[in-house]
């Protein structure tokens, strides 16, 4: 079973440094002051967030955005 990530209601912020890979998140949840982002190195590529994997309903009420070099994807996980 995929992991539940929980940004918590505080300020966290869920990025990596190089990109040029996919996340699984079974389920993300988390307060309007987190952050989901793309790659934080201006030499990196992208990054995919698949989330939703452990088919649990959450709320994410964070702010979804690029990283250094503007490339962020999401999609929802695959259905089984």
């Amino acid at each position: 079973m995929a992991a539940t990530f929980d940004a918590g209601t505080g300020t966290v912020a869920f990025n990596n440094r190089n990109g040029n890979f996919t996340v699984q998140l079974g389920a993300l949840t988390g307060g309007p002051s987190t952050t989901l982002s793309g790659n934080t190195f201006s030499g990196g590529g992208p990054t995919t967030y698949v989330i939703g994997g452990n088919n649990a309903s959450t709320m994410f009420e964070g702010v979804v955005q690029n990283g250094v070099a503007r490339y962020l994807s999401s999609s929802p996980a695959p259905a089984r």
